[in-house]
């Protein structure tokens, strides 16, 4: 049954770098194989991971848009920005550390996660 689950799980991985693609080796290894990528600055086209490829889209919201899980994977300084979007968005999300690079930022992520139903 969890094969079944993996094999229709679709991953928005945001950041294309050694991180991202970390995630999405691991991922390939469940058998998790419908992944985008999304970058605000990398968008020279598919993101290869061994003998896969997968698409790089710049639009956050066509990338995240059937994502069932979205993994933050870009600079740090980025983290907070993006999970208040998906947080608001109701969106799954795994985050590489830190969550934020502030108290305030904290503080925000806090309030808001307390509202919501994403996990």
């Amino acid at each position: 049954m969890l094969f079944m689950v993996c094999k229709n799980f679709k991953v928005c991985i945001i950041g294309s770098g050694s991180i991202g693609r970390r995630h999405a080796e691991i991922l390939t290894d469940l058998n998790i194989n419908q992944i985008v990528f999304h970058s605000e600055k990398n968008i020279d086209g598919p993101v290869k991971i061994g003998k896969k490829s997968f698409p790089m889209i710049s639009d956050f919201s066509a990338a995240i848009a059937d994502a069932d899980a979205v993994f933050i994977a870009n600079p740090s300084s980025m983290h907070t920005s993006y999970l208040l979007r998906l947080i608001e968005l109701e969106k799954h999300v795994y985050i590489e550390k830190p969550v934020g690079v502030n108290k305030t930022d904290i503080d925000i992520l806090r309030t808001i996660e307390r509202k919501s139903r994403s996990k």
